[in-house]
């Protein structure tokens, strides 16, 4: 029995409330009740405590934390045709919260009176005519939201019951694209954290997380949730007194097969108005490469109620600011816009941080500034998806072709009509499931760009004979199987494409390879070869029976998106962009009379147009150099004798003709050197009493200002004299 124990409670870090338990028996609980009225329309932070006992066993759980929604009073309006996705998910959660609400059928759009409403709700999976209704009424909702109200648009959709022309009231635009990944923004946002805390991960997998993304949301605006390739599934605009909430997420399905509580997070947020609230957004590229600009797009928005004076806004790349500028003046309610190019110079993952001035009393300190990272990596080839024969999307696959992006492929999805002369600027051709079959010239564009050293990757499942068409040639042919076996499978062969991979799910294959030479067998599921890779030429083939291994829903299983990327890399060896190695300089001791020569090698597929080099001495500004051709693939250039005690850097940097450039600075460290300092060489000290030893000044013409030490050492009766000449060495003036 524990006693006297201190129980306190704060409200935002202030002590509002303590009281002393006298008593408290093992096993038993004491419960006490402190009234708590907020003032504000506003989120407050409440933390309880009880004392701490000498050699308690843990302390941790002796504090509770917890945020609180001190919210206006709540009325919501719902317009729907039909439960989205068939549940009842959104009036089970104002239910359970005792919110009042009413339901308005697409009949009553632009004649219900809302005036009486804190929120009105358009809910996802509405028939056509319902889509129709709202776009024909677009003023109807943007005036609510005008007048001070919230309006929450759920926008996913089903396939022929798409959004009109895609556009929402607010004038933002939807693009029909279903993906299953999604990323928090803004994690210190309240949907994502009151009530619940919403991770990454529950966000995802809820067979079609979203169903597309939104543009031309010129208004104040934050992004909060995006899929992985920087597109906004949830963003939230101030419209003149009011808001607009979007999102593309599948929320009422989710919360009704228990996915995620994020709905219960979002029905329940209500945006606060603030006298002070200044925010901003960039959006950037996630790849780039050396020497090529991008550009950063910058928002900077007042969603407070009084104009702001002397605000400035930043953007830097690694804490380096890349640009400036003062509003002198900043209007409430309104949005600043302006962009700023940047071209890195080497590999790397960059930060880019763009701010706004903090302002005394701001609502939120967190929205001021917003983070991103760009990666700078060398671009190794180019990958062309083909979209054409009806083949599945290559957004289907997006995982994927992020994983090649982030190696340094550039991927392109074309529609048209293969041809030689346009696959030849590709390493790498890939197919998923054509449905179609490819004309004759188009086979044979195909295999003469395989010979000449491209990549073949054929992915299907369900139709043969477009598949035979393009992979006979190489002995790999697509049999049908009925019924289907699907499940993970360890029966793999060793080879580079299966390196480091030791399972691989396949979800339901019907079909299945027979093979002839040069074709081989890769992996087996119940004796069906489902993975398979062959040669042509120069050129390579890789083939696998299951649409699904590899695509968004399935490539996180077993060693699945590793052999994603094995495929790729072994597809495109021997096709690549600007490599450079072997960095080396001669001499590798090097005095002030020495001229350094650099050598290197740099292969390139395409063809190399230029290689420079660039050095600097003790940390001054780069020159360049370019290197010339020896022989093959060696590149040399010299960099002039410098001065004793001289750091020089250098690196290398190769373009190729198609206009791709890969700088090698040796990982951020430099390649260099340091030019000797050489003393002059004392003789022994002779022991001997009365002898004089001297140094012998060196043969070779010393360079222009050189100062020389001769010293002299006399040594009689125990005594030592040390004689110190120093000789200046200068050229003579001409003249």
């Amino acid at each position: 029995t524990e006693t006297n124990l201190l129980l306190s409670i704060y409200i935002d870090d202030l002590l509002v409330n303590s009281t002393e338990i006298a008593s408290l028996v093992s096993f038993e609980n004491y419960t006490y009740i402190y009234n708590f009225t907020g003032n504000e329309v506003r989120v407050v932070y409440l933390t309880v405590t009880i004392e701490e006992v000498p050699d308690e066993f843990s302390y941790d759980n002796n504090v509770v934390q917890m945020p609180i929604i001190v919210s206006m009073e709540r009325n919501y309006a719902i317009f729907q045709d039909r439960a989205p996705w068939s549940t009842t998910s959104i009036q089970d959660i104002l239910d359970k919260f005792g919110i009042p609400y009413d339901i308005f059928t697409s009949a009553s759009i632009g004649a219900a009176d809302l005036s009486n409403y804190t929120r009105v709700i358009i809910p996802s999976s509405q028939p056509l005519g319902y889509r129709q209704a709202v776009y024909d009424n677009l003023p109807y909702f943007e005036n609510f939201a005008i007048n001070g109200g919230i309006l929450e648009v759920h926008a996913a959709d089903q396939t022929g019951e798409e959004w009109i022309n895609g556009r929402l009231p607010g004038n933002v635009y939807y693009t029909w694209s279903p993906q299953d990944y999604v990323d928090i923004v803004t994690p210190w946002h309240p949907v994502v954290n009151i009530p619940h805390t919403i991770t990454d991960d529950e966000l995802d997998h809820w067979s079609n997380s979203v169903h597309g993304y939104f543009t031309n949301y010129t208004i104040a605006s934050q992004t909060i949730l995006a899929t992985p390739t920087d597109d906004p599934v949830l963003i939230e605009t101030r419209f003149a007194s009011g808001y607009i909430i979007y999102t593309s997420q599948t929320v009422e399905w989710a919360y009704l097969h228990e996915n995620s509580m994020f709905l219960e997070n979002l029905l329940l947020y209500s945006p606060i108005i603030h006298e002070h609230e200044l925010l901003v957004e960039i959006d950037t590229p996630k790849y780039a490469e050396p020497g090529v600009g991008i550009s950063f797009d910058l928002r900077a928005s007042n969603w407070g109620t009084v104009v702001e004076t002397d605000v400035d806004i930043t953007v830097l790349v690694n804490e380096e600011v890349i640009y400036s500028h003062n509003l002198a003046s900043f209007e409430n309610d309104t949005v600043f816009y302006d962009s700023t190019f940047w071209t890195p110079v080497f590999s790397g993952e960059y930060e880019i941080t763009a701010t706004v001035t903090i302002k005394p009393n701001d609502a939120n300190y967190e929205n001021n500034v917003m983070n991103k990272f760009v990666k700078v990596r060398p671009v190794l080839g180019r990958i062309l998806w083909d979209e054409g024969h009806s083949c599945y999307p290559a957004e289907e696959f997006q995982i994927l072709l992020n994983d090649y992006e982030e190696k340094g492929y550039l991927i392109s999805v074309t529609s048209n009509p293969l041809n030689e002369t346009d696959l030849s600027d590709y390493a790498a051709l890939i197919c998923a499931e054509p449905e179609e079959i490819y004309s004759g010239s188009e086979v044979d564009a195909i295999q003469n760009f395989v010979w000449n050293g491209g990549g073949l990757f054929a992915i299907g499942d369900s139709y043969q004979e477009p598949l035979n068409n393009l992979t006979l040639f190489v002995g790999i042919e697509w049999l049908y199987v009925p019924g289907e076996n699907w499940g993970s499978t360890t029966n793999i062969t060793q080879h580079p494409i299966t390196d480091g991979v030791s399972e691989i799910y396949f979800d339901s294959p019907v079909s299945r390879f027979n093979l002839t030479s040069p074709a081989i067998n890769l992996a087996y599921l119940e004796a069906a070869s489902l993975l398979a890779a062959s040669w042509y030429g120069e050129g390579r083939v890789v083939a696998i029976a299951e649409d699904n291994c590899l695509d968004n829903d399935y490539i996180l299983e077993s060693d699945n998106r590793l052999l994603g990327m094995n495929i790729i890399t072994w597809l495109t060896e021997g096709h690549l962009y600007n490599q450079i190695t072997d960095v080396h300089h001669e001499p590798t001791e090097i005095t002030y009379e020495d001229e350094v020569e650099v050598i290197c090698d740099v292969t390139d597929s395409a063809g190399i147009d230029t290689v420079v080099l660039y050095y600097r001495v003790n940390g001054d500004s780069w020159q360049q150099v370019t290197m010339s051709l020896v022989s093959g693939d060696t590149y040399h250039a010299t960099i002039p004798a410098q001065s004793e005690g001289t750091t020089v850097e250098y690196y290398i940097s190769a373009t190729n003709i198609l206009d791709h450039t890969n700088n090698d600075n040796n990982d951020g460290a430099f390649y260099g050197y340091t030019v000797e300092i050489i003393l002059p060489t004392t003789s022994a000290i002779s022991t001997t009493t009365n002898t004089v030893t001297t140094t012998t000044p060196t043969t070779s013409t010393p360079p222009d200002n050189t100062l020389l030490l001769i010293l002299i050492l006399l040594g009689a009766g125990g005594a030592i004299v040390l004689i110190v000449i120093v000789v200046v060495y200068r050229k003579k003036a001409s003249g």
